[in-house]
Order: C-alpha cells, then sequence, then structure tokens
C-alpha cells in the first residue's frame, strides 16, 4: 500500500507561482501545502549595518520559525522552494536528515544566488 506524498511548497508569491506549482503537485497525487513568505535573503545580511541588519535578521528568523514549524507539523516528504534564498542553511540541513527532500526552483536565472551549506 503506497502512501501519498507530501509537498510542501515555499517561497515568495508574485503572480500565484506558489498556488500554481501546488496545485501541479495536487493533479500528480500530492498532498500540498504553501508557506508563502516576504522576498528577503540570507546572502545580503553581511551588507547590511545597525537598524536594517536587525530588521532583515529579525525577518528571515520569523521566516524560517514558520519553515520549521510547518515542517514538523505536517512532516512533507518534499521541500519545494522557489529560490532558498531566505533559508538558513542549518535549516536546510536540517529538513535533509528529516529524509526530506529539497528541492531549489529559480524563479529566473538572473537571480540564481545559493547560500552555502
Amino acid at each position: 500500500m503506497s502512501t501519498v506524498p507530501k509537498v510542501l511548497v515555499c517561497g515568495y508569491n508574485p503572480y500565484g507561482y506558489l498556488q500554481a506549482i501546488a496545485r501541479g503537485f495536487a493533479e500528480n497525487s500530492c498532498e500540498t501545502r504553501i508557506l508563502e513568505h516576504c522576498n528577503a535573503t540570507v546572502l545580503d545580511l553581511d551588507r547590511r549595518r545597525g537598524i536594517k541588519r536587525w530588521r532583515r535578521t529579525r525577518r528571515l528568523t520569523a521566516i524560517n520559525r514558520r519553515l520549521r514549524q510547518a515542517a514538523k507539523e505536517f512532516a512533507p516528504d518534499i521541500v519545494f522552494f522557489i529560490n532558498a534564498e531566505p533559508v538558513f542553511p542549518e535549516l536546510l540541513r536540517e529538513l535533509r536528515r528529516q529524509a526530506t527532500l529539497v528541492v531549489r526552483a529559480a524563479d529566473a536565472i538572473a537571480n540564481v544566488r545559493l547560500p552555502t551549506d
């Protein structure tokens, strides 16, 4: 007896990208959930100072907290990211340890910047 794969679709959501991707997984017999977040990146943290860095860090921490909680509650087999820029490398490693397949897709090839992990 096979189980239905669970897919968590995450990312910034211009033009309804996440709903379209989730619909594609659902049409292929997957159970899907969406985690939408603001457009932010861990890659700019070292370039920020003072209040801007504090705000960015707070925003990124909130995104990562929500993602960790969603992964814990939903227990996805696959986490599909549109860019993985707001995700802390330690959270990516944690998801991989949970035997979750992590897929990073770019929304535009010119925007591809991956955090080192």
